[in-house]
């Protein structure tokens, strides 16, 4: 046997040349390696982050991007929530619009897999609660109010998934008849149910949000739809153990 051999094989490779070698290869590969070694729920957000990113740009690492991209956003739960072009009007170097689509992408795929929204059987949407944990994982840690439709067959099941049709302010949602029932109607649905969430956490509805929904049912009675409820999706506490209202359970909706 070759002694050279013999002597390398005997000896293993300095943990210190192991490290050298990972400061010698490129930052991008890096957050890579490291998902290799320690799996994914092992590591920061920054770097997670960083592997969707993949490349950085002059003068910065694909994860001191990363990290400049989070401090812009105030953290992970508000970039997860945010549109491509929010993304883009963080004005972050090297975060143009292919990267924020891109990232916006990956967080919605993220939302619908927590949901469950993605089965291959149309899932039966027959209670207040059904709807609070098809929507609740989509808008966890939302700062905003999302405003979103789910689209029923006449046998009260999802047709596709959640549409997302207004994103307001911290505590108002301004959404028109023409959004909320524009996709129900190109979809050839009869039956929808509307839900927004309260970035507090509580679900008491409003004024606002009662007065919303007497509309919306004048509306969706003019368009032959049946408007099945309109539900508020807040946070399960020892307050509001369902996380939720229903305003049909409260009588505003009425046959």
């Amino acid at each position: 046997m070759d002694s050279a051999k013999s002597q390398s094989s005997a000896n293993p490779v300095p943990t210190s040349a192991i490290a050298t070698r990972m400061r010698d290869m490129p930052s991008e590969m890096r957050p890579r390696e490291e998902l290799k070694r320690r799996g994914a729920e092992a590591m920061d957000a920054e770097k997670l982050l960083a592997i969707l990113m993949r490349i950085g740009n002059p003068g910065r690492n694909v994860t001191e991007l990363a990290r400049q991209l989070l401090i812009a956003a105030g953290g992970l739960e508000a970039l997860a929530h945010m549109t491509y072009l929010d993304i883009i009007g963080l004005h972050v170097p090297g975060i143009g619009e292919v990267k924020a689509m891109e990232l916006e992408a990956a967080f919605e795929l993220g939302r619908r897999a927590s949901s469950g929204a993605v089965t291959a059987t149309p899932r039966r949407v027959a209670s207040a609660n059904d709807v609070f944990e098809i929507i609740e994982p989509l808008v966890r840690g939302a700062r905003q109010e999302f405003f979103h439709v789910i689209l029923l067959d006449s046998r009260g099941r999802m047709v596709g998934q959640p549409v997302k049709v207004a994103t307001g302010s911290h505590d108002r949602c301004p959404a028109s008849a023409t959004e909320i029932f524009g996709p129900v109607m190109r979809r050839g649905c009869t039956a929808a149910i509307l839900v927004h969430n309260h970035p507090s956490g509580d679900p008491t509805p409003s004024k606002e949000d009662v007065n919303v929904t007497v509309r919306m049912a004048d509306a969706a009675r003019i368009l032959g739809i049946r408007l099945v409820d309109h539900v508020v999706v807040g946070r399960r506490t020892e307050a509001s153990p369902s996380g939720y209202s229903s305003l049909a359970e409260a009588g505003v909706l009425k046959g």
